[in-house]
């Protein structure tokens, strides 16, 4: 009976090797097995694809790794960017880590140094059998598997930029998952917080994304589910000074709430009845000169130059004629034109740029029949950005927003 058993634990031994392959070679399209796993509280767990009707990134990592441990902050904001996302045909995106040959306490502890302390997140201790693991031999740690809603293989190893690039093409911009409001500053008078970062945190407190208000205040939040776990962080601007306060409104203007101070600035959660106030904003080709308030006197504009042009194109003429026409509406107004340029270049010749900006500016505005006396012109190079970027590196939309001509008006 003994050399029965020895021979039936033999032939399995064998058995296992014969048909054990290395996860390198799955094939895309093949269908991953079901997974039987310990989750955080030690509990075993099984889990199939073909049941849950979602895209999944599966990552095999590692505590003994050291360069899969690093990875795990770039999969933390893989979820955190694109798990609120909705796809196309109502799909959803998960992310599931399995942490291969590691020590329970050491891998708990880093999932939840690394937030990512949540559902989907598992152990393949040794000498539980989970098929998956023992049978496709994970030769490359970290590794990475794209899992579509079958439970087929997309892409096999891929990079976060290539799971990212896959998602974004089947991403629902559906305009029912998209809010929009306006952040304003103040006490009596009520101005825009204009041209200033704000950061969309969830409820664990990661930031998931970083939006630049417009010359109106206004931002537009798109796919993040559920909306009312969501906040508003903004900093300490110069522009929000002594007791003012600082309000979300709808882009309308009005009032709905206000932003919590603290230690490093403010801080608005959403309520749920916020998601049905703040509808989508409905996009107009230069919202700041078309809903120009003189009683402000002050406006921006953007975009009527490309980095080291100095020429006006038909597209910024364009926009200048419309502050024209309403100058001409209101003779009673004098313009002043201040040009700025982004920090890209010497500060020297920044100055030379903006002032030669600003000269063709009035010049144009004198073609069109405005009187010289009513305008005056300054360039102030790089001196006056309104984005100061992190680090001294400006992204294209930030050197964009500072590459900007400002023009007050007053009686």
């Amino acid at each position: 009976m003994s050399k029965y058993f020895s021979f039936l634990l033999l032939l399995l031994f064998f058995s296992t090797k014969l048909f054990s392959q290395n996860i390198s070679s799955l094939k895309i399209g093949e269908k991953v097995p079901p997974l039987y796993l310990n989750n955080n509280e030690n509990n075993s767990h099984s889990f199939s694809f073909t049941k849950v009707k979602k895209l999944i990134y599966l990552h095999f990592w590692s505590t003994s790794s050291d360069s899969s441990i690093a990875e795990l902050s770039e999969v933390n904001k893989l979820y955190n960017e694109y798990a609120p996302q909705t796809y196309s045909n109502n799909l959803s995106f998960d992310v599931i880590t399995v942490a291969k040959g590691s020590d329970f306490k050491t891998w708990k502890e880093i999932i939840v140094k690394n937030k990512l302390n949540r559902e989907l997140n598992y152990i393949s201790l040794d000498g539980y059998c989970d098929l998956f693991v023992k049978t496709n031999k994970i030769d490359r740690i970290p590794y990475s598997l794209l899992v579509d809603s079958t439970g087929g293989i997309i892409l096999k190893n891929p990079t976060i930029f290539q799971v990212k690039n896959y998602l974004s093409k089947f991403s629902a911009d559906n305009t029912n998952n998209i809010i929009s409001g306006r952040v304003v500053t103040g006490t009596k008078d009520l101005n825009p917080l204009a041209y200033r970062k704000i950061y969309i945190t969830n409820k664990d407190d990661d930031t998931i994304q970083t939006i630049i208000t417009n010359n109106l205040g206004d931002f537009t939040i798109k796919n993040e589910y559920p909306k009312n776990e969501l906040s508003i962080k903004i900093s300490k601007y110069p522009e929000i000074t002594g007791t003012d306060k600082v309000f979300l409104a709808n882009n309308k203007g009005k009032v709905i709430g206000m932003f919590i101070p603290n230690s490093n600035g403010f801080t608005y959660k959403f309520l749920a009845k916020d998601v049905f106030i703040l509808k989508p904003i409905e996009e107009e080709e230069d919202p700041g000169i078309a809903s120009l308030n003189y009683k402000k006197k002050l406006f921006f504009t953007e975009r009527i130059f490309h980095s080291n042009e100095t020429s006006l194109s038909d597209t910024s003429k364009k926009r200048l004629d419309i502050i024209i026409l309403k100058m001409k509406e209101n003779p009673g107004f004098k313009v002043e034109i201040k040009s700025h340029t982004d920090i890209t270049g010497s500060p020297e010749g920044n100055l030379v740029l903006s002032k030669t900006r600003a000269k063709n500016i009035l010049d144009y505005f004198v073609l069109k029949g405005i009187d010289k006396k009513k305008i005056i012109s300054v360039g102030l190079g790089d001196k006056f950005p309104i984005i100061i970027c992190d680090d001294g590196n400006c992204t294209p939309t930030e050197l964009e927003l500072n590459r900007r001509i400002e023009f007050i008006l007053s009686k």
